[in-house]
């Protein structure tokens, strides 16, 4: 609910670090088409986001804290 700790990237992460790892419920995303996965290495299930503001991920049909890598897969 963008209530908690905040980061900001432009960069692909593989692993979102032992502190984002699993805790990840709001996303912002500026530009581009970005791809967010339940795994680290972009491997197990994933969900794509175009530009927005995704207050809670559920609404988007992402589990609460599963997210544990992301890639941007094309620019809009």
């Amino acid at each position: 609910d963008f209530g908690g700790a905040i980061a900001q990237t432009s960069l692909n992460w593989y692993f979102v670090g032992s502190w984002w790892n699993d805790k990840i419920s709001s996303i912002v995303v500026l530009g581009g088409r970005w791809r967010f996965y339940e795994h680290w290495h972009y491997e197990g299930r994933y969900w794509d986001l175009g530009p927005g503001q995704y207050r809670w991920v559920q609404d988007k049909g992402i589990p609460n804290d599963t997210i544990s890598s992301f890639q941007l897969i094309s620019f809009c």
